[in-house]
């Protein structure tokens, strides 16, 4: 609801026309007002700032140009009066800003979860029944808590304030994240926020979901092991394969082996008892046996006795 209101014999209608004009606001929030004069070009040396004293007198009495005012009150006021007035309104040039807002601290929400859901939701409930019993409502206010506000000009503000709201349309309590973006960016743009800022966690989440990511992190460590063992089980197989098949060629090479071996000594000693028996023979008839070699033209055996 937050918007500049000027009377209309001022001449101002766009915030171009604020260049040399008196105007009262708050430099530090009204950030919705900074960043329309931003977006329209509008540096704050162009107009003069007026301390904001919340008195719609200093209006009509001339003493400022334009004031910070609420769409749902100065208003009706200045209609009232009689007094024909403009609205500047930063939606109007793209600044468009969530009005109030219920907030907590994240420790709140960590110590006390169901006293903050509570809250919340008591309090949409409220807004709810306050929009469907505007009249009702007023009544309640006018009788329990004495406010200076006459019951005609609190109808005009509930009016105001469903226009705005659109209860009918839009959940009440709704947040846009991309809207927050926007209002962050806005912030940022006015030197009211480090470009780091981020907006996670920023919106209360009043049924948050679960956070499976360790459930699934268990799943895809337990299907990589999975697939470790039966490939380690798979390579086993063939290694136990590979070594029986090694192992049997290994026993049947030993086994011929130790066969070869066998007959080689056999043989061996055949050799060595024919050439032992065949020597005796030598000695036992006293004769002379040579064996020549034509090929070298030389003596190729030959005993020893004379």
């Amino acid at each position: 609801p937050l918007i500049l209101i000027a009377k209309k014999e001022t001449g101002i209608e766009t915030p171009q026309d604020l260049r040399e004009q008196t105007v009262a606001i708050r430099l530090k929030s009204d950030a919705e007002l900074l960043a329309m004069f931003i977006n329209e070009g509008i540096q704050l040396n162009d107009i003069q700032i007026s301390k904001l004293s919340w008195n719609l007198n200093d209006l009509i009495d001339g003493k400022i140009d334009a004031i910070h005012a609420y769409l749902t009150n100065e208003p009706y006021a200045l209609r009232k009066k009689g007094i024909p007035y403009t609205i500047l309104r930063p939606l109007t040039y793209g600044i468009d800003f969530y009005g109030d807002c219920l907030f907590t601290s994240e420790k709140e929400i960590r110590d006390h979860p169901e006293r903050v859901k509570a809250f919340r939701k008591a309090s949409l409930r409220g807004w709810a029944y306050a929009m469907q019993h505007p009249k009702e409502i007023i009544d309640l206010i006018v009788t329990k808590y004495d406010p200076q506000f006459s019951k005609e000009s609190m109808l005009y503000e509930a009016e105001i304030i469903r226009k705005l709201m659109l209860p009918d349309l839009v959940e009440i309590g709704h947040m846009n994240p991309g809207r927050w973006q926007h209002i962050r960016d806005t912030f940022v743009k006015l030197n009211m926020l480090e470009p780091n800022f981020t907006l996670d966690e920023f919106l209360y989440d009043p049924d948050p979901k679960l956070d499976y990511t360790w459930v699934r992190w268990i799943f895809g460590l337990a299907t990589l092991i999975g697939a470790c063992a039966v490939i380690l089980f798979i390579f086993n197989r063939r290694l136990q394969r590979a070594v029986k098949i090694q192992t049997d060629e290994l026993s049947n090479a030993n086994s011929e082996l130790s066969t070869e071996i066998s007959v080689r000594k056999q043989i061996e000693k055949a050799l060595s008892d024919s050439e032992e028996r065949w020597q005796f023979a030598l000695e036992g008839n006293r004769s002379g046996v040579w064996d020549w070699n034509v090929l070298t033209n030389e003596v190729f055996f030959s005993n020893s006795w004379k």
